[in-house]
């Protein structure tokens, strides 16, 4: 049986301060662990913050912005300084916002894939033998086509910021499995989550009729953060699987091929030190994101 008490257990939930980030890191906290909030401000997390305080878990803040590439560096290495941790929870995400980071990616990709990319790989090496990087995922993956990877490097195209939506969360899904293939499972394990439609936040730039129309009747965070929870904490879910509502799902044919997922791996990868070495010489670009968290 799995322990309910996480008093010596620590996690690392990115936009821990709305939504199903928050839910998840509350629900952690009442069964004693440690949390920090990866947020973009401190302003943002002190409502989440203070309901930790109130129980019998510790919650903490780090800053970080998913959109800024210089600034997850920088956070990243702050909290691995920390470490260590039971588990890393990819969960802020930002859709249906249209525009581009201040790196010069599209908004969505930026935020969702991009950032949390070089985010796990500087907070892998903090991790707990057995630890978890749990990623949010979405079932609108299912519905988009081969990604373009020119397309990423310029401004949301389409009105509403769906299909990025949905092309950045194939993404997730792509990463999650090559991250999932170099793990192998033997000192840490990947993982996927597809919470559902949830009415939350991530959807906030979304104009607010359009909005309520998406989000009618879906679930709340607290009722669909149950399985990010879970895999978090339970080693009994499977290394390199996806799960909703607890029981194992199955993805889109697409996230499983190889090469697709290599090649957006090495892509990242190059885009990530490429900018990493562009902010190094000089000023960070003025322009701001609206990202996640």
């Amino acid at each position: 049986m799995v322990s309910l008490d996480l008093a010596e257990r620590r996690f690392v939930i990115t936009g821990a301060n709305t939504g199903v980030g928050r839910a998840t890191a509350e629900a952690l906290a009442a069964r004693g662990a440690e949390v920090w909030l990866a947020c973009r401000s401190e302003a943002r997390a002190a409502e989440a913050l203070e309901t930790i305080a109130a129980g019998p878990g510790r919650g903490r803040f780090v800053e970080v912005d998913l959109g800024c590439l210089e600034g997850v560096a920088r956070a990243a290495d702050a909290l691995a300084a920390v470490g260590p941790f039971d588990a890393l929870i990819n969960n802020a995400g930002v859709g249906g916002a249209r525009g581009q980071t201040v790196d010069g990616f599209e908004l969505a990709f930026g935020v969702n894939h991009l950032g949390h990319f070089l985010w796990t790989r500087r907070l892998l090496g903090s991790l707990r033998s057995g630890g978890v990087v749990v990623h949010l995922g979405s079932g609108s993956h299912e519905r988009v086509g081969r990604p373009r990877f020119d397309a990423f490097r310029r401004p949301t195209s389409t009105l509403t910021g769906v299909r990025e939506y949905a092309t950045s969360k194939l993404c997730v899904m792509l990463f999650h499995h090559e991250l999932s293939r170099r793990l192998d499972g033997v000192s840490a394990r990947s993982i996927a989550v597809d919470p559902g439609d949830v009415a939350s936040d991530a959807f906030r730039h979304v104009p607010w009729l359009l909005r309520a129309i998406l989000t009618r009747g879906m679930p709340t965070p607290e009722a669909a953060c149950v399985t990010s929870v879970a895999c978090a904490t339970d080693p009994s879910f499977a290394h390199g699987g996806l799960y909703a509502h607890l029981a194992p799902r199955a993805p889109a044919p697409l996230t499983l091929d190889l090469n697709l997922a290599a090649q957006l791996w090495a892509r990242s990868e190059a885009w990530v030190e490429e900018t990493l070495a562009r902010a190094s010489r000089g000023p960070a670009p003025s322009r701001r994101s609206p990202s996640g968290g």
